[in-house]
């Protein structure tokens, strides 16, 4: 048995917007897709098929992604192969302040089933601010997690294989961050941040002879530690960091604090202990 398929999703067919909100839980707001496949059943249950993905692009809260080309499919019954490139831009007028966001390469192995093996490596350049929406929602991040209230800005790059399952999912690779911000709301957020995350699995290292750097409070920050995080949110975390001549301002109201600050930070998504050594050079209130 031999047969064709050609599938065209765009504004002009359909409510492209409801649709790609549907199928993606309201990840992506718009959709526009363009493929062709041809496959044969053998002996009557073998299917083996070939196409080609001649256009995708999706359009998220802040930013767009788009196919640069063509790209050649194949697979079978159980799931696709795939070898494409996209890039992206933050949505809205052309102009200086909105660098291009995304130059993303996706290849390998995507199963139809939920229960198949994944094994899909992602390598590129990003908007660290604008990926961020991509990773929660592979790593089903809560609503009411730690990690949904943090937020980051910065060039990153990244090659990572997403492995596991859809329901079990697992990184490996490496992530590289460079002019980064990172704020967690209701706190001070630390800026110039350069940093080399390490994924393995679900934990998350800083290594210790690659701390993360940045600014805190005019103050010299390092940092380094591990993150194991589940489906969901975190599941533990230890850290070690030193800030280095600080100046903490109005902190509470009349608080004028410089010094140095050495500390660890263990815990779980419920909450964590902070130990550590705080040398004062100077403090009034």
């Amino acid at each position: 048995l031999v047969g064709g398929l050609d599938l065209k999703i765009s504004p002009q067919s359909a409510r492209t917007e409801l649709l790609a909100r549907g199928l993606t839980e309201d990840l992506l707001e718009d959709l526009t897709l363009s493929a062709t496949a041809k496959g044969r059943w053998k002996n009557g249950r073998d299917l083996a098929w070939s196409g080609s993905l001649d256009q995708l692009a999706a359009q998220f809260g802040a930013f767009e992604l788009h196919q640069t080309g063509p790209s050649q499919l194949r697979g079978n019954a159980l799931g696709a192969a795939v070898d494409l490139s996209l890039e992206g831009g933050a949505r809205g007028p052309a102009s200086g302040s909105n660098p291009q966001a995304a130059q993303v390469h996706l290849s390998g192995a995507v199963p139809f089933s939920s229960s198949a093996p994944l094994g899909l490596r992602v390598q590129g350049s990003a908007d660290l601010g604008h990926m961020k929406a991509i990773l929660d929602r592979f790593m089903e991040v809560d609503d009411y997690s730690l990690l949904s209230e943090l937020t980051v800005q910065g060039t990153s790059r990244f090659d990572t294989l997403a492995h596991g399952t859809y329901l079990e999912p697992l990184l490996d690779g490496g992530i590289s961050l460079t002019r980064g911000r990172m704020n967690l709301r209701g706190y001070q957020g630390a800026e110039d941040i350069q940093a080399d995350l390490v994924l393995k699995d679900r934990t998350i290292t800083i290594p210790e002879d690659r701390p993360v750097h940045g600014t805190l409070a005019h103050g010299e920050l390092k940092a380094s530690g591990s993150i194991a995080w589940r489906p969901g949110g975190l599941d533990t975390y230890a850290l070690k960091a030193q800030l280095s001549n600080f100046q903490l301002r109005d902190v509470p109201d009349g608080l004028d604090l410089q010094g140095t600050l050495e500390a660890n930070l263990t815990g779980t998504e419920e909450g964590g202990v902070l130990r550590g050594r705080l040398r004062a050079d100077r403090i009034s209130y």
